[in-house]
């Protein structure tokens, strides 16, 4: 499965917010050993995600943060970017570069995860908007 278990996500949530491994072991009652210890099991497991949807798109991979949760690679096939974000609680999403050039209907679509995730962050509500957020949000990482 490409999740993270429920700790190390939990963890990297907190620490990609900005929160201090001290903090974290406090709002969780466990030792900072074990935040540290899930961080690293969190990145390293995010690592494999990433790589893994790299290989099933058959992306080539320019950027790989996983402190951020973010890959950005180009399809050999169809010759596009490719921006795959590891969403917590929904997991990686991928959106293809040409995703803002046409009509969404993100009703049955997994990228409703992505743009509420970002919709927080940019406190916009187009959804244009808001994708364009999110690449920004890659690009610059």
């Amino acid at each position: 499965m490409l999740r993270l278990p429920e700790k190390q996500e939990k963890v990297w949530r907190m620490i990609s917010e900005g929160l201090s491994q001290k903090d974290i072991s406090e709002i969780l009652g466990i030792t900072k050993q074990a935040v540290s210890q899930y961080c690293r099991q969190a990145r390293e497991k995010l690592a494999t995600i990433f790589i893994t949807i790299a290989k099933i798109l058959d992306l080539d991979i320019h950027k790989l943060s996983t402190e951020r949760g973010i890959l950005i690679g180009r399809c050999r096939q169809i010759d596009k970017r490719v921006f795959v974000f590891y969403i917590p609680g929904s997991g990686p999403i991928a959106l293809f570069e040409d995703a803002l050039n046409t009509k969404l209907d993100i009703g049955t679509s997994s990228l409703i995860y992505l743009i509420d995730y970002f919709k927080q962050k940019c406190k916009c509500n187009s959804i244009r908007r808001v994708l364009e957020y999110a690449i920004a949000y890659a690009e610059k990482s």
